[in-house]
This record gives structure tokens, C-alpha cells and sequence, in this order.
């Protein structure tokens, strides 16, 4: 084989391995993209105000199909479940999952609930319960009388991230809420730090 035809095989078959490479990519961050998109359509609600109708066309202008819609006694519940399970199962990265929920009462938002989980090692490969946090909204907080309140408790040794606000809390602090760290489903080794997970809220760039 002569030095250029060499060359031309060599460079098509490096070709080859970065398309294969690329493609990897992005069908293995597709859903990490997914719920980021759907984690800025959330924050856009405006708990008391937005109606299931105006939600639904928010996400059909974002192009984002809904996964489950379940209504009962006049309360309707869209929720989503983000996560890649082809990183954990080459344990390339723990399991690692976003669940996205927002209810309605007669037809007008009333609460949002967003909870992320990285599970953790015990013994022997075995995984269980880890890193994870919880927003959560509502009309009228029970548990928050400054409308945005922040900790951080201890859930079975790990550091579980808590955001609870009502309807009156700043525009900016639920942006920041929202902001949730995506990445974490993919992330080498997991996400293990509050700050990590809500790196706007919990991280150098909180308050």
C-alpha cells in the first residue's frame, strides 16, 4: 500500500471513529439535554397563575413531548423521569435520576416538585441511597415564612440539598433554584456535593 493511499484510509477511518464518537455523544446526553430544557420551561411557571392549558403549549413550543399526564378530581400532575441508564450500567458514572413534577388544581398551578437523587456505593458494588435535593414550591409555603428558605440535612450519611419557596419568592432566587445541575446525571463518579447539584443556590455562586 502506497504512503497516500495509506494516508487516505487512515484519515477515513479516523473520520469514522469520530463520527461513531459524536453520535455516542449525543444520543447519550440526549436526555441530559431534555431535562434541562424542561427544567427552564418549569421555572417559567408562575405557581397560582400558569394554567395546564398555557403550560402545555410552552412545552409544545419547546418541542418537548409530555412523557405522563395523569388527572384525577380535578387535579392534573405532568411529571417526567430523566436519566441515562447506559452510563450506570457500563459504571461509568452511579445511577442518577431527576424527577420532574408539576400539579394543578382546577386547571391553574399549584405546586412544583423537583427531586435528584445520585445513588452511592455501600459494599461490594451494591448501590443505595446518596447525594441528591429536592425543590419544591407551592402557593403558600408551610415550612418557609421568608418565601425562599435553603438548607442542606443529612439523609443516611450523605448531604441531601432542600430549596422550599411559595409564589412570592424573587424571580432571581427561582431562577437559582432551577438551575439544577443537569450534568450530574453523566457525571464521572457523581455528583457528591449540595453544591455540586445546585451549584446557584449551594455552590460559590450562591448566597
Amino acid at each position: 500500500m502506497s504512503v497516500v493511499k495509506f494516508g487516505i484510509w487512515a484519515g477515513w477511518a479516523l473520520s469514522a471513529v469520530l463520527i461513531t464518537v459524536l453520535a455516542a455523544y449525543i444520543f447519550l446526553t440526549a436526555p441530559v439535554r431534555r431535562a434541562d430544557r424542561l427544567l427552564k420551561q418549569v421555572a417559567e411557571i408562575q405557581v397560582g397563575t400558569t394554567t395546564l392549558d398555557q403550560f402545555q403549549k410552552q412545552l409544545r413550543d419547546a418541542h418537548l413531548r409530555t412523557t405522563s399526564v395523569s388527572c384525577q378530581a380535578g387535579e392534573c400532575t405532568i411529571s417526567e423521569r430523566s436519566e441515562v441508564r447506559s452510563v450506570s450500567r457500563f459504571r461509568l458514572a452511579p445511577p442518577a435520576a431527576i424527577l420532574t413534577s408539576v400539579s394543578f388544581k382546577d386547571g391553574v398551578s399549584s405546586e412544583i416538585y423537583v427531586w435528584m437523587e445520585v445513588e452511592d456505593d455501600i459494599n461490594a458494588g451494591t448501590r443505595g441511597p446518596g447525594t441528591g435535593a429536592t425543590i419544591h414550591e407551592s402557593a403558600l409555603s408551610r415550612s418557609c415564612p421568608e418565601h425562599f428558605c435553603t438548607y442542606v440535612k443529612n439523609r443516611s450519611g450523605y448531604p441531601w440539598a432542600v430549596v422550599e419557596m411559595d409564589a412570592v419568592a424573587a424571580k432571581e432566587d427561582r431562577a437559582r433554584a432551577f438551575a439544577l445541575n443537569v450534568g450530574c446525571l453523566t457525571k464521572l463518579g457523581g455528583c457528591k456535593r449540595a453544591g455540586t447539584i445546585l451549584p446557584e443556590v449551594f455552590g460559590k455562586g450562591g448566597r
